[in-house]
């Protein structure tokens, strides 16, 4: 993946949280799977709740999204404190047994956007401190491909200490698998302008 070749940064992190407990597990949701293209252009809201640690950590947030997707917000379109990314969550960002997906704001407060390659990556500016067992989030817009990924993991990550280098100091990393994008694959095209296609019909006709 060139977009992420930069960053030499993969490896072992203290928790790695696998997606099996609905009560206890991050949730993905996107507002929609459209392309841009065939959405007027328009980047659609990702929104991720329920990250916790199971003990304090103090570390920086990098989120990676899909090769082929890019994050595009103005600084206000960044939303990570609990009332504010209800709307965006699933179930009005309330689990099955009442309590909050998203329980305190994101320490690391507002992660800006790319402005250069990889733009399918944001990384906090700042490290932030993070309690433990407590469910944090975030939503920000982002460019939906006209393509599925199939070059690298068709997958969300969320890594906090991506750029340390010991283990104690990488204490989490989440792997949110994505939706399928809403785009036509193994389409077949008959004819390709009005032309033909008035050509085929009156060759048929003029054969029955």
């Amino acid at each position: 993946n060139p977009r992420q070749a930069q960053r030499a940064s993969y490896g072992l992190y203290h928790q790695q949280t696998a997606v099996l407990d609905p009560l206890n597990s991050p949730v993905l949701r996107l507002s929609s799977r459209l392309p841009a293209a065939s959405s007027s252009g328009n980047p659609i809201y990702i929104a991720i709740g329920g990250i916790s640690f199971p003990g304090p950590a103090s570390c920086s947030l990098r989120v990676i999204a899909p090769a082929l997707f890019v994050w595009s917000y103005l600084q206000t379109e960044f939303v990570y404190t609990p009332t504010a990314l209800a709307p965006y969550l699933p179930g009005a960002g309330k689990l099955a047994d009442g309590s909050s997906l998203v329980e305190e704001s994101l320490p690391v407060g507002v992660m800006p956007a790319p402005l250069v390659e990889p733009l399918n990556e944001i990384v906090s500016a700042q490290g932030g401190n993070f309690k433990a067992n407590v469910r944090y989030g975030f939503a920000a817009r982002a460019r939906v491909p006209s393509i599925p990924t199939t070059g690298s993991t068709d997958s969300f990550l969320v890594l906090c200490g991506s750029s340390e280098s010991r283990l104690n100091n990488r204490p989490l990393a989440v792997r949110l698998e994505a939706p399928v994008v809403a785009a036509l694959t193994d389409a077949r095209v008959t004819y390709t302008t009005i032309l033909q296609m008035l050509l085929i019909r009156s060759l048929s006709e003029s054969e029955l």
